[in-house]
């Protein structure tokens, strides 16, 4: 059998390959796992429960005044959320060598990656929405609504979930060499073709067209750091800082996977029609490797709260009041993600005016 870990955090191999394998040697590499992903998985669950915790409650506070920015953020605070929830099972794996659930094993292993998913679509649209708000903001104004924003969100869920349909189909608990049921991916021969189709889905749909998209949206929006201190430029420039800098620490925790993931595809393509290069010559560095650069990808989840307090001054005013117990809110955007913003409003709100209409909210 040809067992895949492909992230998922636990250190199981098939040793079949291997002819020199020597069990000591491997009983001692086993061990630094054992104990590093357990307390690499509780402090991220702790710090990412609270983080991810106040930005909801900051939302919740102004649920009735939602922006388009809110929707988006909303969005990926659910998406890290689930991946959080899923830490506890991983850290009893690695630690206990506990067995396994099926349906556990295939939610865990499909969360990880509809959390990537959500992630890189998610912010391809919050830089999306900031372009076309720079450039055509006169079309776009009458369709920027927060209804939009959930409908796009709702489609990012779905493409998410459907890119993880190779998580569901191959997942599966099979026994180590113990005995133990353990989560792996698990291929047969037979379905190769399979494994290096979804992998293809993966690198291109999923990983490179939105990661390339972004990187030109960025690319796009630098000059604006560069412009004058004016009101108008002062209020893009810090849109523009949100966004960089979620993008940044995106790519910063989830390309070592990726780039390891196209690795260990590219070898197994060779190694499928190559018989001279057999993959299992570096199946044990691919995997160890794979574990390694996936602990980044949890790492990540409790990340954008911490870039929210840095960049954003009205989310960190109302993290204030939060944790002061304090009833008052922030009337302004929390975010800084774009110019101008429309927002739910409530019905006493959408009563017509007297005289002159409301003017525009602005950032």
């Amino acid at each position: 059998m040809d067992v895949l870990l492909d992230g998922i955090l636990n250190t199981t191999f098939d040793y079949s390959d291997f002819s020199d394998y020597n069990y000591e040697d491997n009983e001692v590499a086993r061990s630094v796992p054992t104990v590093l992903i357990p307390v690499v998985c509780s402090v991220v669950l702790i710090l990412g429960l609270f983080g991810n915790t106040l930005l909801l409650a900051a939302l919740a506070v102004r649920m009735r005044s939602w922006r388009v920015s809110d929707i988006f953020i909303l969005h990926l605070a659910v998406a890290d959320l689930l991946l959080l929830l899923t830490l506890p099972i991983r850290a009893a794996e690695a630690a206990w060598s506990s067995e396994s659930s099926g349906v556990f094993c295939k939610i865990c292993g499909a969360v990880f990656h509809i959390n990537f998913y959500c992630g890189v679509f998610g912010l391809l649209c919050i830089s999306l929405d900031h372009y076309l708000c720079i450039n055509h903001l006169d079309k776009w104004r009458p369709l920027r609504k927060p209804s939009l924003a959930g409908f796009c969100c709702l489609l990012v869920w779905i493409c998410s979930v459907l890119l993880s349909i190779p998580d569901w189909m191959f997942l599966t608990t099979n026994k180590n060499q113990e005995q133990k049921l353990l989560c792996d991916y698990s291929y047969s021969l037979t379905t190769t073709d399979s494994l290096l189709m979804s992998r293809l889905y993966h690198h291109t749909v999923g990983f490179s067209l939105p990661v390339v998209s972004l990187m030109l949206l960025c690319s796009y929006f630098l000059p604006s750091l560069l412009c004058k201190d004016t009101g108008h430029q002062r209020s893009r420039r810090r849109s523009v800082i949100v966004i960089l800098s979620l993008v940044l620490g995106f790519l910063l925790f989830w390309l070592p996977y990726n780039i390891t993931l196209i690795c260990d595809t590219a070898l197994r393509r060779i190694s499928q029609t190559s018989p001279k290069k057999p993959y299992g010559d570096t199946k044990d560095s691919l995997l160890s490797a794979l574990v390694i650069t996936s602990i980044f990808g949890y790492i990540h989840a409790c990340l954008r709260p911490l870039i929210y307090l840095l960049c954003c001054k009205n989310f960190k005013k109302q993290v204030k009041k939060l944790l002061m117990f304090s009833n008052g809110k922030i009337k302004e955007s929390l975010w800084d993600l774009s110019m101008e913003e429309p927002c739910l409003q409530t019905p006493q709100e959408m009563k017509p005016m007297t005289g002159a209409q409301s003017p525009a909210q602005t950032h």
